[in-house]
């Protein structure tokens, strides 16, 4: 079987990572560009793309334009759409018992992020004047998670999307897990026992 010959002209974090796994694949570093069958050029994506899979109110657009219901119902609502989101929210789901999870779209790492027992609360929270302006998601919160020895955790797997070589999905990856064990959908004040963001464990 031919060893991939591959070179980047710079080292970022993602170059750095993914240079270190060809390498443990037994792939071939060679000096310049013109040699590789691999190099930057087969690593660019288009910032509409990157977009799309960075910032969550486009991500949740874009799977809901492919009926793909696996994520949960879905909300995109800003300072321009919030009153009439909010009321739609509030005729078809005052009555029930829900957790709501409100996120940044365009923040990581568990900035942001507020838990909600009721519609009437995220209305309130609008209302306020020291709230984050921008674009959000509003999600039911999934309330019954899958528990790794009592905590929730989440995870991330490795993958290469190349507008010239398509996809590549790795079989190593890694989760985070929540600081503390998850107590049930009755206590949601504890951000750290609902957000898996702080602790990576591969």
């Amino acid at each position: 079987m031919n060893k991939l010959k591959f070179h980047f002209d710079k080292i970022d974090p993602t170059r750095f990572n993914l240079r270190k796994h060809l390498l443990l694949q037994g792939e071939i570093e060679v000096d310049n560009a013109t040699e590789a069958d691999f190099s930057d050029d087969n690593i660019g994506v288009n910032d509409i793309a990157l977009q799309t899979l960075e910032y969550k109110h486009l991500l949740a657009k874009l799977l809901q334009s492919h009926n793909l219901n696996f994520m949960p119902l879905t909300y995109h609502i800003n300072d321009y759409n919030f009153a009439q989101v909010l009321t739609k929210l509030q005729q078809q789901y005052h009555d029930s018992d829900w957790l709501w999870i409100y996120k940044p779209a365009t923040l990581n790492n568990g900035e942001g992020i507020k838990l909600f027992r009721h519609i009437d609360d995220i209305v309130q929270h609008y209302q306020t004047l020291n709230r984050l302006g921008g674009d959000f998601v509003i999600q039911q919160y999934i309330d019954n998670p899958n528990l790794l020895n009592g905590h929730k955790y989440t995870l991330r797997m490795y993958v290469v999307l190349s507008n010239y070589q398509g996809y590549k999905l790795y079989d190593q990856g890694y989760y985070n897990i929540g600081r503390q064990k998850y107590p049930g959908k009755n206590e949601i004040e504890n951000l750290a026992a609902h957000l898996t963001r702080a602790c990576p464990k591969f």
